[in-house]
């Protein structure tokens, strides 16, 4: 019951931390003007969003690690998964959440928040 209860806890800290601002269906998706990024500018990357730290392997495993992790799993991180469609939206799902967003090469934003590349 104990674990259940914290892997509960554990799926709403992640979606609270990851979680960005609420946008509209007429604001959803990336500007005119966005050019996709390729799947490959992506792999052996690590970026930032806000407490939690997202490494992208060989597609499709990622790597999510954050003290939110740690302290309600005690793991240091957790294995997912991610697609890049050929639009430039990306999908990354782990420990039972999906979260979507848009690359363009340069800049990746995940549930209206942009990361900050860290390696």
């Amino acid at each position: 019951m104990k674990k259940r209860f914290a892997g509960a806890l554990v799926l709403m800290i992640i979606a609270v931390g990851m979680t960005g601002c609420d946008v509209g269906e007429e604001e959803a998706g990336p500007p005119e003007d966005f050019t996709p990024g390729e799947i490959d500018q992506l792999v052996d990357t690590v970026w930032r969003f806000e407490e939690f730290e997202v490494a992208f392997q060989e597609p499709p495993d990622v790597i999510v690690r954050g003290e939110p992790i740690r302290s309600e799993l005690g793991l240091e991180e957790v294995t997912g998964a991610y697609t890049l469609d050929e639009e430039g939206f990306i999908e990354i799902s782990a420990v039972n959440e999906i979260r979507m967003g848009t690359w363009d090469g340069d800049e990746l934003i995940v549930d209206g928040i942009t990361g900050e590349r860290i390696d």
